[in-house]
Formats: structure tokens, sequence, C-alpha cells
């Protein structure tokens, strides 16, 4: 089993090469539409990571796999550590971009009056929890890599996984607020896709957590890590290359979260 989920991590290279191809010269930064039409190779890419996913979790019911307890994990910790950092500067640059969008003399009215729809449309009100959900959910990965630099079980506090999730649905509806969700917009459904697939994980995860790591949970929430993270890695970190910057630190924390996510599953199964 372990050795099939590492292995099926290659498969990431080769569609992240042709993801940044198609972002480079298919793609139109500004529509999101796809130059040519219709591509062919996306709908392939999608195929391929859910094709594995699937047949993750159907070995994941045919074989006995055994666990490790969780244990300090440096790497780990390092790289939550950064989503830390990254969550928490998106979240500053999100809120400085919604207060901006409202004239200064408005800044100091008071909450009612600053969430009425003559001053910020539905969008913004939305980004605005984004950003203020963010700055909890920075805590969170900060609680994380301390818990991975101590001793990796971070089923203490199992419930404040829960701000993550929260995060990542109110990111994927911010999305889905900017405009009518349009097949064509591969920016946007990119976007959408690696949200719900992060909240799914961490929704899993919390469970996980709260249940004391058992053998026979591990080995089905291994497909829910690796679909984030081959997602994620194929298909929105090569949007890094045309997107603003704030949109630029929340793809780096989806980025470094899958990373983590991947890497804190492997490291609870044996070898085969």
């Amino acid at each position: 089993m372990k050795r099939l989920y590492r292995t099926l991590a290659f498969l990431v290279i080769p569609l992240c090469a042709l993801r940044l191809y198609d972002t480079l010269f298919n793609i139109d930064p500004k529509s999101g539409y796809f130059k040519n039409g219709f591509n062919i190779f996306y709908i392939l890419s999608f195929i391929i990571i859910f094709a594995a996913f699937v047949w993750l979790m159907i070995k994941g019911r045919k074989s006995t796999v055994t666990t490790t307890p969780p244990s300090a994990d440096g790497f780990t910790g390092i790289v939550f550590c950064i989503c830390a950092l990254l969550t928490a500067a998106a979240s500053l640059l999100l809120m400085s971009d919604v207060f901006g969008r409202v004239e200064l003399s408005h800044i100091f009215m008071s909450r009612k009056e600053l969430f009425s729809l003559n001053i910020i449309d539905t969008h913004f009100r939305i980004e605005f929890w984004v950003a203020a959900v963010g700055f909890i959910a920075a805590v969170w990965f900060a609680y994380a890599a301390y818990r991975f630099f101590k001793d990796g079980n971070v089923s203490k506090r199992p419930i404040f996984c829960g701000v993550i999730i929260v995060w990542f649905c109110l990111r994927a509806l911010s999305d889905f607020s900017i405009a009518p969700v349009n097949p064509n917009d591969t920016i946007i459904l990119t976007r959408l896709f690696a949200d719900l697939i992060l909240a799914l994980f961490f929704l899993k995860f919390l469970r996980f957590a709260s249940i004391g790591y058992p053998a026979e949970e591990t080995k089905k929430l291994m497909p829910y890590a690796f679909l984030a993270f081959a997602f994620v890695v194929s298909f929105k970190a090569p949007l890094l290359l045309i997107v603003s910057l704030t949109n630029a630190f929340l793809i780096g924390v989806d980025l470094f979260a899958s990373i983590a996510a991947f890497a804190m599953m492997g490291q609870l199964i044996k070898g085969d």
C-alpha cells in the first residue's frame, strides 16, 4: 500500500509539466479560457488523477496495513510552518484589498454599516471572512508545525482543525461568488475544486485524529491525501505563473498543505 501510494505520486511530474505548458501557452490569463477552445488533455489529466484515487481506495479496502504511532517529523513541521506564514500573509493582503475598496471615511463606521450592500458587495464580504478566518487558520498551521517538531500528534486539539475546513469552504464560496461558474474558465474551476478537495481531506483528517489514528482509518484517508497532493501540484501550482500576488500566496498555502497531507499520511504506514 505504501509503495503504491508513493509510486502514484510520480504521476504529478508529467501532469504538472503538461499543465505548465497549458498555463503558459494555451490559457488566456484574463478570461481563464483555453485559447484554442476545448482541451482534451485537461480532461484526461482529471481522469488520470481520479482513476489513481479510486485505485488507492480499492487497494486500501483489500489490503491490511500496519501503522506506526505519530512521531516528530521536521520536514512536515517546516511545511506547516510555511503554510502558517503564507496564510497570514494572504489574509493581510485580502483584508487590505477589502478595506482598500471602501472609502477612508467609511473605515471607522459601525460593523452594521460596514457590511451594508451599498458599501461592500457580497463577494467582498465573503473575502473579508476569508481573511478573518485565515488568521485563525494560520494559528492552526503554526500549532500543527509545533506538534510535528515535538511529537507529530495533532490529536490533542483535533476540533481546532475545523477552522481549516471552514476556511477552505469560505474560499470556495468566494471563488463561486466572483461570477457564475463557467465550465470554460479553467482558473476558477481549478481553484474551486482544489479548495473543496482540501476541505474534504481536512474533514476526514479531523475525524481520523479525533479517534486516535486507527490503522483501519489510515488506509481510508490515504487516497484523500493523494488526491489533494496530486490535484494541487498538477493543476493549481502552475497557476502561480499568471495569478495576482494574493492568489499566489493562497496557492502557496494549498501547495504546502497538500505536501504536508501527503507526507504525514505516508509517515503513518509502515513499508509493504
